[in-house]
């Protein structure tokens, strides 16, 4: 398995940068019409000042551009982390003259998901910005000099404290998003090769990448399941609240920052392959193939049956060599 994660960690600090460029601009933007309608208004109240018609439309343009540049980022996070997976997969499985599909440019289901939630976000994060502003801006009495001059740097901490709240949000799923497009990718790519390779059996294994995981990641660390399965979702300490599962558990991230990897597996089917010959061979369901039906095999059948033969050659000559080396 290739260890990308330096590679993961400058996407992941690029993305970051971009979400907290996007989040300054909406401080900013906003914040400048906020002082002026601050300055403007001091014989208004905040449920006043912020109906205005201007204020208002100032608020919907920042929020659209914030997250219309903070979703373009995260999606191509998600893109480049599976760009880096895919390379990984070619190389590990160059021997078998396996080609990955082209990387799908859609958004996949979890990544959707992803972006779902943050529009609720952003779409939530306009009551909670006019909702602190106006109690920031109600907040101050006193001389209209007084009132003015404190109004305007109440409200611009208030500002902040609101868009740091969304911020938070956002960074969170950006960095989710793009270790989950790593695993997006590495699972595309292996479960293609598990289909065309019937006879054999692909699975992944869970393996923490942290010095300092958390007990649940801990808890999963060498887990095995098929290439389409989910991993236990209820594995981890049982002396407090279980922590939810971030989207799905079809592989990392377990939870937001979470920096787990999958290792996929390659190996001999066992009793799977015999089910497998049986179901596709024409003829009689026996364990056996005659020459004559191995010839009627599909192409890609009988490719699967070969790369089977070969892994289990593969795995011959390691332990006669070992048996040598022992003797």
């Amino acid at each position: 398995m290739s260890d990308d994660s330096a590679i993961l960690l400058t996407i992941e600090q690029r993305v970051r940068s971009l979400v907290a460029a996007r989040m300054q601009q909406l401080r900013t933007g906003y914040g400048a019409h906020l002082a002026v309608a601050v300055r403007e208004g001091t014989d208004l109240s905040g449920t006043e000042l912020l109906s205005r018609a201007g204020l208002s439309a100032a608020l919907v343009t920042a929020l659209a551009g914030a997250q219309a540049g903070a979703l373009t980022a995260i999606r191509a996070g998600h893109r480049a982390a599976g760009t880096v997976a895919r390379t990984s997969v070619e190389r590990e499985l160059a021997t078998q003259g396996f080609q990955p599909p082209e990387q799908d440019r859609t958004d996949s289901v979890y990544l959707a998901a992803v972006l779902a939630g943050l529009a609720a976000a952003f779409a939530t994060a306009i009551l909670d910005i006019q909702n602190t502003v106006r109690a920031a801006f109600d907040a101050v009495t006193g001389t209209a000099t007084v009132v003015a001059a404190a109004r305007v740097l109440t409200t611009r901490e208030a500002l902040g404290r609101a868009v740091r709240r969304l911020g938070v949000r956002v960074t969170a799923a950006a960095t989710s998003a793009v270790h989950r497009g790593y695993t997006d990718a590495q699972n595309t790519a292996y479960t293609a090769y598990d289909n065309t390779h019937a006879y054999l059996r692909v699975t992944k294994r869970w393996q923490v990448q942290s010095v300092n995981p958390c007990a649940y990641c801990l808890a999963l660390h060498g887990t095995v399941v098929d290439i389409g399965a989910e991993f236990d979702r209820t594995l981890g300490p049982t002396d407090r609240p279980h922590l939810p599962v971030f989207r799905d558990l079809l592989g990392p991230p377990r939870h937001v920052n979470c920096r787990c990897r999958l290792v996929f597996e390659v190996g001999a089917a066992g009793a799977q392959v015999r089910d497998r010959v049986t179901t596709a061979a024409p003829g009689p369901a026996t364990a056996r193939m005659s020459a004559a039906d191995v010839r009627r095999l599909p192409a890609d059948q009988f490719r699967a049956l070969l790369s089977f033969f070969a892994v289990s050659a593969r795995r011959l000559r390691t332990l006669i060599r070992r048996a040598h080396a022992g003797g």
